[in-house]
């Protein structure tokens, strides 16, 4: 929605506060969640970044809408704005625009993406099973021909 508003007030779209929008997405879900994380989550962050991209999207088009028509705009969801902002919707997107949204999108899964827990060194060697690795393999050749040598 500020990035609806700040797009007609200044009459410029700026597709950074596109991305700030995929980030408070992200952010809000993970904060929402009580800083869970997983991959439900991402969807429904990903889901809310494209709901708040399309309805700020669909801001700017009415706005355009009702500043060119102003005798048929009554409001914004009034269903002759709505009819015609859909009929142009697609006048209004550009390359630049799936630049923008594809950004959004990854920080909204960036935010809600599980974390991958690091393995201390000792928790390494624990899961490694004893003749796993070459190297293993060949300690413990070694280590059996001595002793029965």
């Amino acid at each position: 929605m500020a990035w609806a508003r700040i797009a007609i007030a200044f009459d410029l779209e700026l597709g950074h506060l596109a991305v700030g929008g995929g980030v408070l997405a992200g952010y809000g879900v993970l904060l929402g969640a009580g800083k869970q994380r997983g991959r439900s989550l991402q969807l429904v962050a990903v889901g809310c970044t494209v709901l708040g991209l399309l309805l700020g999207k669909y801001l700017i088009v009415a706005q355009v809408v009702a500043t060119e028509y102003p005798d048929v705009a009554t409001s914004y969801v009034h269903p002759q704005v709505f009819g015609m902002s859909s009929e142009s919707f697609g006048d209004f997107f550009s390359a630049c625009d799936l630049l923008w949204v594809a950004l959004a999108l990854g920080d909204a899964i960036r935010f809600t993406a599980p974390k991958e827990r690091a393995l201390t060194p000792v928790r390494q060697a624990r899961r490694r099973a004893p003749g796993s690795d070459r190297r293993d393999m060949r300690r413990l050749a070694l280590a059996t021909a001595r002793t029965s040598g």
